[in-house]
C-alpha cells in the first residue's frame, strides 16, 4: 500500500511540476512538492 502511495507523490509531483513550468511559475516547485510530501504524511498526524 505504501508503495501505491509513493508512486501516487512521484506522478502528482511530476504533473505539478509540468503545470507551474507551462504558467511559468517555476519559483513554486519546491513549495508544491512540500505541500505534496506534507499531505502524504498528514494522515499520521
Amino acid at each position: 500500500m505504501f508503495f501505491a502511495l509513493f508512486g501516487g507523490v512521484w506522478i502528482a509531483i511530476f504533473i505539478v511540476g509540468n503545470v507551474l513550468k507551462n504558467l511559468g511559475l517555476q519559483a513554486w516547485f519546491i513549495p508544491a512538492v512540500m505541500l505534496i510530501v506534507g499531505l502524504l504524511f498528514f494522515p499520521l498526524a
